[in-house]
């Protein structure tokens, strides 16, 4: 692979000054802004937001001694996502006072629309659910004890630039933090208490997933596995690479802390139904399913966010009309370039969405 070429000198490298403070009180949903830097070329032009970036979703394990780790995680995914939906069970009466905060900070409350006898969510039905319910790019799933970043956005978008998302199916490792019942849902502290305090956990334990809204993933093909009990994780992450999804290994860029409470790390091994989804599974090998069987991951170089193959080859992305281009953005002859001539080895483009944390910056690399 040939080295970057330099195409815009000193301004480029200004521009890569990524993760700008922007007013936080600004809506997600307002317009933004793209500035691309083409050597010679320069162009800065508004586009209109068809779709939002990131709808999540989960659900919560109803238990007093969760309310500050739900508690946390309200607050944390209304900052970082465009859209929440929190699916509940009918066993979920000790949590109204948690549902009441979660609309309270924007969430939508759905049922959840099928569960087992032990009123567990099926994880097809779910997801199902819930791509029918978004109107955003991604999509994603993560265990309702998580918190996140705004790298988490950063690196969505990079994605999105990059490769055609529909055809990528996102995951990383979580950093385990003993919560000692306190408030923690400010970004800047959530990254500090995951690069002072937490461990990065195991390659199985994998608790997220995030996908396109149009994503190839065949969900509706998936047994009748349920969320909060093993194994499933490692299913979706084997049934995507059988599927020739790129899977994509993010822990590098986006930090996914899990808020270890009284019930420890192995809470998913103990309860009712704690074997449900070993005993619909079967000879089912979960090692397959590990972040080992990521073909992709996403890492940092140069202050951006790039993808490159586990062998370390950079993913190249198709930047014509012809190709993917994201219907997030209105965007027309964004290049301001004869199409005809030969496009440069590195295009910078600096994505400035006022959501109401974060700025960002992504390189992405084209070819002819």
């Amino acid at each position: 692979m040939e080295e970057p070429v330099e195409v815009c000198g000193w301004l480029c490298r200004v521009l890569i000054l990524t993760l700008s403070i922007v007013n936080p009180g600004i809506s997600k949903k307002n317009d933004c802004q793209v500035s691309n830097p083409i050597g010679d070329y320069m162009s800065t032009k508004t586009c209109e937001r068809q779709r939002d970036l990131l709808t999540m979703f989960t659900t919560f394990k109803p238990s007093e001694d969760r309310n500050i780790i739900h508690g946390n995680v309200i607050k944390n995914w209304a900052a970082i996502s465009d859209d929440v939906i929190l699916y509940t069970s009918s066993d979920d009466v000790g949590g109204k006072r948690t549902m009441v905060e979660a609309i309270n900070y924007g969430w939508t409350v759905h049922a959840a629309p099928r569960t087992n006898p032990y009123n567990l969510p099926f994880v097809k039905d779910m997801f199902l659910d819930a791509s029918a319910l978004s109107q955003s790019e991604f999509v994603g799933y993560s265990n309702g004890d998580i918190l996140f970043t705004a790298n988490l956005r950063a690196t969505l978008v990079a994605i999105l630039h990059s490769v055609d998302p529909r055809e990528v199916f996102i995951i990383g490792r979580r950093k385990n933090v003993l919560l000692r019942q306190r408030t923690l849902h400010l970004e800047d502290h959530v990254q500090m208490v995951a690069d002072v305090e937490a461990e990065d956990y195991l390659d199985v334990a994998i608790d997220y997933f995030i996908f396109h809204q149009e994503t190839s993933f065949p969900f509706g093909d998936l047994p009748d596995l349920v969320v909060g009990r093993s194994r499933y994780d490692n299913f979706l992450v084997s049934k995507a690479s059988a599927s020739g999804m790129m899977v994509v290994d993010a822990s590098e860029t986006i930090t996914a802390l899990h808020q270890t409470g009284t019930d420890g790390n192995l809470s998913g091994h103990m309860g009712k139904g704690a074997k449900w989804n070993i005993n619909i599974l079967g000879s089912f090998n979960y090692l397959t399913g590990s972040l080992k069987a990521a073909t992709h991951r996403t890492v940092f170089e140069n202050g951006a966010i790039r993808i490159t193959g586990n062998n370390g080859e950079k993913t190249k992305a198709k930047l014509t009309q012809k190709g993917w281009v994201p219907s997030k953005f209105k965007v027309q002859n964004i290049f301001e370039k004869d199409a005809t001539a030969n496009w440069p080895t590195y295009v910078s483009v600096s994505i400035i969405c006022r959501h109401g944390i974060k700025a960002y910056h992504v390189i992405m690399q084209t070819y002819n």
